[in-house]
């Protein structure tokens, strides 16, 4: 006769089998509908965009004045050109750029840029990681055509530092504006705790704030020092491609923290509602 089947481990005759049994979560009591989480991401988006706009006009002043002492410290022979936005009698913003001398681009230049893209082919191409090689060569034929354009025009280069900064300064105040209303359509949605939310909120707001001066004076550096043929590449670089990269990168580090709360005495803690119970 034969011998009588041994059940399979996770089989449905071995009830007590762990092999395939999931992580239960606990009930939560404190969690939103969702109908209530986009009512309170709504309210919290009128209040973060109301603070950003009315911060606006200050500001762009503040970026304007802290651009001029860094083109200061760096030795910079640029000089600052501000044109106020009116709107209703009011200032909404101020654009601001950094200005220099009307830089020629000679030959010489020129030549000296092509061997340097020649040479960063060569290292490029020897990349065993085909990501990086790849974006090694995106930079190169950007940057090739870059100069190709300004050996055509020559002196009538079509771009300078006063555009580029501007441009750049320009890109960053309207990704500002426009941040509270990208998170209420999608990080406040999604995120139930308030906590998180406003922590995402000063991470988002803050490093567009530190990061436009900052871009702007690279900006101007990097053309100060070579020459603007190199704008186009610095337009990638730093405008906002870097931004929507950035942004994206910010949500998917916040989606990735526990939702936090604040305890009795003021500190942040993990919701004990969300906590995973043990496997049985």
């Amino acid at each position: 006769m034969s011998k009588p089947l041994t059940p399979l481990p996770g089989s449905s005759r071995m009830p007590n089998s762990r092999l395939f049994s999931t992580r239960r979560r606990q009930p939560r009591p404190n969690s939103q509908a969702l109908p209530s989480r986009i009512l309170h991401a709504v309210l919290m988006g009128c209040f973060v965009s109301l603070v950003v706009w009315l911060a606006l006009a200050p500001l762009s002043l503040a970026f304007a004045d802290i651009v001029i002492q860094g083109a200061g410290l760096l030795d910079l022979p640029a000089m600052l050109q501000q044109e106020p936005l009116n709107m209703g009698g009011n200032v909404v913003l101020t654009r601001f750029g950094l200005a220099d001398e009307p830089m020629a681009v000679s030959s010489s230049d020129l030549m000296l840029h092509v061997l340097g893209i020649a040479v960063l082919l060569i290292a490029g191409s020897r990349l065993r990681r085909v990501p990086v090689r790849h974006a090694v060569f995106a930079v190169c034929a950007l940057h090739l055509l870059g100069t190709g354009v300004a050996w055509l025009q020559g002196d009538a280069f079509p771009h300078n530092m006063l555009t580029h900064t501007r441009l750049v300064a320009d890109t960053n105040l309207l990704w500002l504006a426009l941040s509270p209303i990208m998170l209420t359509l999608g990080f406040y949605v999604v995120e139930r705790s308030w906590v998180n939310r406003v922590l995402a909120t000063a991470l988002f707001i803050g490093w567009q704030i530190v990061a436009l001066p900052l871009k702007v004076l690279l900006s101007a550096v990097l053309i100060q020092a070579l020459t603007p043929a190199v704008i186009p590449l610095l337009f990638v670089a730093t405008g906002p491609m870097l931004d929507v990269l950035l942004m994206a990168a910010l949500y998917a580090w916040c989606m990735t923290w526990p939702l936090l709360q604040l305890d009795e005495r003021g500190r942040l803690a993990t919701r004990p509602d969300l906590q995973v119970s043990p496997p049985k």
